[in-house]
């Protein structure tokens, strides 16, 4: 993430040949920006992480051992910085430098998404890079293997634990008054409390997963709309989507991920 900031401070026009359409900026940031995706995804498998080889009788390899409780929690400290308004709100210096895309350079499966048609849309790019990050976090084994885990060892990281840090890094300020005021990192701010309370949703609403995980999403789920006063549309949006699957869980639609660009692998046969 040092890299990366450092990397994005530099970033500029001259990241593309002279002649070139200024647009192509958006795609040539797409790495740049997402440069954290493979460690954030190398760190999460700490979290709920299983140390352990595949052993054969008397080969004399070690038997597996859950990850150590204080080498999660660091872990998910690191991960959680990768959701936070600060990293993924791109400077207004660099948004003036990225035109709308000219006719003939249409937007392909390797450039961000935008919900802003032709302009660069940095909070979908926000949207996209968490989205990352919460995949792999709230995935629905690791969560049931935390769910074991701490039943067996109850210092180990718990998922209510994780959830409850990973809301009060997303969730923004209970009170309008207390809240950023106006600017883009609020409204990224707010896109992220959203894409969370999105994929725990889309975590309870799963039917095949553990009856544990459920109920723990259920819980939060309940208490974010208990603690809920509406002081804002966020909020508002936020009560109404927990309603809908609380009243109808077997009709609740669960919201599409906001896709980035692919990773791993990079390149195909064909090349």
């Amino acid at each position: 993430m040092a890299v990366r900031t450092a990397a994005l401070a530099r970033f500029g026009a001259n990241a593309v040949r002279p002649g070139a359409p200024v647009a192509q900026l958006e795609d040539t940031l797409v790495p740049l920006f997402l440069l954290h995706r493979y460690q954030t995804e190398a760190a999460i498998k700490e979290i709920g992480g299983l140390d352990y080889r595949y052993q054969l009788r008397g080969d004399g390899q070690m038997s597996p051992r859950v990850v150590a409780a204080a080498e999660q929690r660091k872990a998910l400290g690191a991960v959680l910085n990768t959701l936070s308004s600060e990293a993924l709100t791109l400077p207004e210096s660099l948004l003036q430098i990225l035109p709308p895309r000219p006719p003939g350079l249409a937007r392909t499966r390797e450039s961000f998404p935008a919900s802003t048609g032709l302009t660069f849309d940095p909070v979908a790019v926000a949207e996209c890079a968490a989205d990352l990050t919460l995949k792999g976090l709230l995935d629905p084994q690791r969560a049931a293997r935390l769910t074991q885990y701490h039943a067996r060892d109850p210092q180990s990281l718990s998922f209510k634990e994780l959830l409850e840090r990973t809301l009060l890094k997303t969730r923004p300020a209970p009170n309008e008054t207390d809240r950023a005021p106006d600017s883009l990192a609020r409204e990224i701010k707010d896109a992220i409390y959203v894409r969370t309370v999105e994929a725990l949703l889309a975590l309870a609403a799963d039917p095949t997963g553990a009856a544990a995980v459920r109920a723990a999403v259920f819980e939060q789920l309940a208490g974010i709309k208990a603690a809920n006063h509406g002081s804002s549309a966020i909020d508002a949006y936020v009560a109404l989507r927990i309603e809908q699957l609380q009243r109808s869980p077997e009709k609740f639609l669960v919201a599409a991920p906001i896709e980035a660009p692919p990773g791993m692998p990079i390149g195909s046969d064909e090349d």
